[in-house]
């Protein structure tokens, strides 16, 4: 629309001027065939040939000024040729961003039913990871339950290990008292020993005393016998002699 515009004006200046240029030219012959005309019946007659002067300057001034006027009109009208194309080209591009605007609003749809199946997709990731999560804390709680009872089983492993350790060891601290028994019986067997050999020394002796006197006085006397009789001691008056720390140490491994 606008370049047909632009053509018309373009078409237009010219054919104005050529009509000016036509009618200064048709008035120029006019009034020089007039002139002449005048010219032949008044060849006796005196004239002024200075008269159509001023027609002639008047006329050339019109076309002059006509000429500068279709000058400026041509200046003008590339003006608004110029205007009217970037009016043009304002228009084609506001007249894409329309378009694109329209197009934009016609995939609206199809972008609402895209999001929509983003969000159902949302929902089943989000089911799958409560899933998943279900899942690894069954395995976690499975992986306890198997450290649990292997740890158990190597607790147990260790008791019947510690077991087995504190029964060879009471094993052989009982080997350890037996000889200790057996040695303090022989220690004290020994003393008995030595303590009835004394005893029958000292009976022997006193025996030997009082055969003497007797040989000598022909009488025993009864004090020395019983000073002798005080002198012994019976089984059961006689202490064993008992190692304390050896009795701790059998109370700690009967406590444990």
């Amino acid at each position: 629309m606008f370049e047909n515009f632009r053509d018309k004006i373009q078409n237009v200046v010219p054919q104005d001027l050529s009509t000016s240029l036509k009618v200064l030219t048709i008035t120029e012959k006019i009034s020089s065939n007039s002139v002449k005309k005048h010219l032949s019946k008044t060849k006796k007659v005196k004239v002024d040939l200075n008269a159509g002067a001023e027609l002639l300057h008047h006329y050339q001034q019109h076309w002059e000024n006509l000429h500068k006027q279709s000058e400026a009109n041509a200046k003008i009208a590339e003006e608004v040729a110029s205007v009217i194309d970037r009016i043009n080209e304002s228009v084609m591009r506001k007249n894409a961003i329309i378009n694109e605007f329209i197009s934009l609003v016609s995939s609206i749809p199809s972008m609402h039913e895209s999001v929509g199946n983003v969000v159902d997709d949302l929902k089943q990731l989000e089911k799958n990871i409560l899933l998943v999560e279900q899942r690894l804390t069954e395995l976690e709680e499975a992986k306890q339950d198997e450290a649990f009872k292997k740890m158990n089983m190597n607790q147990a492993y260790e008791v019947a290990l510690y077991r087995e350790k504190k029964s060879a060891q009471f094993e052989e601290y009982k080997v350890n008292l037996a000889i200790m028994h057996t040695e303090k019986v022989k220690k004290i067997e020994k003393m008995q020993k030595l303590k009835y050999k004394e005893r029958q020394q000292a009976f022997q002796a006193a025996f030997e005393e009082e055969l003497n006197q007797y040989k000598i006085h022909g009488k025993v006397e009864r004090q020395q016998q019983q000073e002798v009789e005080h002198k012994e001691k019976s089984l059961e008056e006689i202490q064993i002699e008992s190692d304390e720390a050896d009795l701790k140490a059998f109370d700690d491994f009967l406590r444990e």
